[in-house]
């Protein structure tokens, strides 16, 4: 999380609502009561009902949804099935992102374990996301297929997916995204926007959806729980692992299936993974301890990143060689080239943010002051870097930043992202008059233009932003979760916030605040920009520690206040084998009254 530099604070800070704690469940046993105070706020509901908070704070399978409640289900299983008792070829089409990734590989593993033929196709990013015309083609002049199943694509593909009936060739559509043009009726479709889905289903991702139709295909093949079906749902549910990597990566909101698949999928990171993910884990973790409990930042800031680096630099088939494999030089292969694709990644897209800035401040095509929106674009960025770059200037400028690729054809492909507050789908649908083609959600779009109409859609584009918000947000909020103490720094304290994980979109991961503070701060790093180590005194004498990664430039304001208020998110940092917290600041500001818990 990152702000425009300038005084300090940096953000503006949003105080926390004391919670009202009303309902008959008390503070469970050893449970921190400054986290269930954040427990009552985010999730009430669950607060005051012990059965509830059961459910969420200790998963089980048990709790997985019906597959054939989700509207689709039964039609598409009885579909799969029936082209494996008829022996029938069936083609996997998928995305080239984890989520697109884990579908293919799920549904892949799982009908090729339910005795069908199967096979698929990934394409890569030049042939632009989804069915287009080159992509399906392609797919098409290398396999011949009596059913053909789109995962995490499909839902704004009428032409092309009539195109393929019109073939002979039936099609089911499981996709997330938001729905475009009406889908031919022949189309068996599952998707999370159908009529009827569960609201506990409602914001599963794309590998959500395939996960659901694998569930159906089981059931319906191996109704009894002999030892072939348990042999066939044991395989299911292994998948579990890739589908929290999945879910957290994609930036779904994680609440009810979602939050369940990523629990589990979590826990059985930590305890057993599948060959590929325990392959990759040992060659990117820096440590053995990072192996036994693994978080959701491990999935979202190392395990993700591996996985999606594949399809962003060249192709996806090593990320799905990983998911897929039973061998163990095999997935050590695939994990070292995952680990090398990522390097590559970090590297262009350190060039691209750098790149972009330096158009942003050498023009006047955005002005902080007065545009909705971020829009730049140059010749030769990789396509599969520029939604990361959208994602850094997004969080710099604190709006939509868009970031356009132009190719040789006179075409702009582009990558949307969006802060909260906005919804960039919307604003791209304004803007349709001069768009050749876009698609996606609120908070990430993809789209293409031709590059003799960027003027006429920045402009556009940036209007569209700015009524969505009615004034520009010049300084980003930053929520703060609630307050701490030095009584707070208890044994429950990072055990009860583990009990709130998995952190993402829809259950952030906590900003806790701390006020009246003396601080000491020490440049460390060997160059700019210096990091600060911070030691923190409270009031009556309690110490903790903290880091302020990249903010050397404070050093002296820092210098210039006796009390300040912090805040940050904890972290734990073991140090020869002892287990310490530190506070890892996001911004300050100086203290107006002593710390004082309600």
């Amino acid at each position: 999380m990152s702000s425009i530099s300038g005084d300090l604070p940096s953000f503006e800070w949003i105080e926390p609502v004391n919670a009202s704690c009303d309902g008959e469940q008390p503070i469970p046993a050893g449970f921190s009561k400054a986290v269930w105070n954040l427990v009552d706020k985010r999730f009430h509901d669950v607060a005051v009902s012990a059965e509830k908070w059961e459910r969420f704070s200790n998963p089980r399978l048990a709790y997985v949804g019906r597959p054939f409640d989700m509207p689709g289900v039964e039609d598409a299983a009885r579909r799969i099935i029936k082209a494996i008792d008829e022996n029938g070829e069936i083609l996997v089409f998928g995305d080239f992102d984890c989520d697109g990734v884990t579908a293919t590989a799920l549904l892949v593993d799982m009908i090729r374990a339910c005795g069908g033929k199967v096979s698929h196709f990934i394409p890569v990013r030049a042939e632009g996301y989804g069915l287009s015309d080159g992509a399906v083609a392609r797919a098409l002049s290398q396999v011949h297929p009596s059913l053909f199943i789109t995962v995490d694509c499909g839902m704004g593909a009428g032409e092309a997916l009539q195109g393929i009936l019109d073939k002979g060739i039936d099609v089911i559509v499981s996709d997330h995204h938001l729905p475009g043009a009406p889908l031919p009726k022949e189309c068996i479709v599952v998707s999370t926007h159908s009529e009827g889905v569960p609201l506990e289903c409602e914001g599963l991702c794309g590998a959500g959806v395939a996960f659901k139709i694998a569930c159906g295909v089981v059931i319906s093949k191996y109704p009894t729980n002999d030892d072939l079906g348990k042999a066939i749902r044991m395989r299911l549910f292994s998948w579990l692992d890739a589908l929290a990597i999945a879910t957290i990566a994609d930036v779904v909101p994680l609440t009810g299936e979602n939050r369940l698949i990523a629990q589990l999928g979590m826990e059985r990171l930590s305890k057993a993974p599948r060959l590929g993910l325990k392959r990759l884990m040992l060659e990117v973790f820096s440590s053995e301890q990072s192996l036994t409990k693994i978080t959701s930042q491990h999935i979202g800031f190392i395990l993700a990143p591996h996985i999606n680096a594949a399809g962003r630099i060249s192709s996806a088939e090593a990320a799905l060689a990983l998911l897929l494999s039973e061998d163990a030089d095999e997935a050590r292969k695939n994990a070292i080239a995952l680990k090398q694709a990522n390097a590559c990644r970090r590297s262009e897209d350190s060039r691209l943010e750098r790149e972009a800035r330096e158009i942003i401040n050498a023009g006047t095509d955005f002005v902080v002051e007065r545009d909705g929106a971020v829009v730049v674009a140059k010749k030769g960025w990789p396509a599969g870097v520029i939604g990361l770059c959208a994602s850094h200037l997004s969080e710099a400028y604190n709006r939509p930043a868009v970031v356009f690729s132009l190719d040789d054809n006179g075409l702009a492909r582009g990558s949307v992202r969006a802060p909260s507050g906005y919804n960039a789908y919307e604003a791209l649908s304004e803007c349709s008059g001069c768009i050749v083609k876009f698609g996606g959600h609120s908070g990430a779009a993809g789209l293409v233009i031709e590059e003799a109409n960027l003027s006429q859609f920045r402009e556009a584009f940036s209007l569209a932003c700015k009524r969505q918000v009615g004034s520009l947000f010049l300084r980003p909020k930053l929520s703060i979760s609630g307050w701490l103490d030095s009584e707070s720094f208890d044994a429950s304290l990072i055990s009860s916030i583990h009990k709130l994980e998995p952190f993402g979109e829809g259950n952030p991961k906590p900003v806790w605040g701390i006020k009246g503070v003396e601080v000491k701060a020490t440049k460390v790093g060997k160059s700019e920009p210096y990091s600060l180590q911070l030691s923190f005194k409270f009031k009556d004498g309690f110490e903790l520690l903290g880091i302020w990664f990249h903010a050397g430039e404070r050093f002296k304001e820092l210098s210039s206040c006796s009390l300040w208020d912090f805040a940050g998110e904890l972290m734990e940092d073991w140090s020869q084998g002892m287990l310490r917290l530190k506070l890892s600041v996001i911004d300050a500001r100086r203290s107006c009254n002593p710390m004082k818990i309600e």
